[in-house]
């Protein structure tokens, strides 16, 4: 494997990062809502964010970064399609 197979590699494993963290976030939107509302700032609302779901920092970056319209049902199957398909090259 060449040196730029692995830098591929690597960028595919955080964009998986930032889609699962996405994923969870839309399953538990009330929970990732309810966090937002009820934190000091947005640094607060993102350490407490990795902890509830589990997130690097980097996830729970994304999620508060993450366009509600996202939440949709149909923005959500683009997401899971795109999580598959790196999946798929990753392993």
């Amino acid at each position: 494997m060449t040196e730029d197979d692995e830098v591929v590699k690597e960028q595919l494993r955080a964009r998986l990062e930032f889609l699962e963290a996405r994923l969870v976030a839309a399953q538990r939107r009330a929970d990732v809502f309810g966090i937002i509302e009820n934190s000091d700032d947005p640094t607060d609302a993102r350490h407490r964010l990795a902890d509830l779901l589990a997130l690097s920092d980097a996830g729970a970056g994304a999620v508060l970064s993450m366009p509600v319209g996202q939440l949709s049902r149909s923005e959500q199957d683009k997401i899971q399609t795109e999580r598959d398909r790196i999946r798929s090259r990753l392993w």
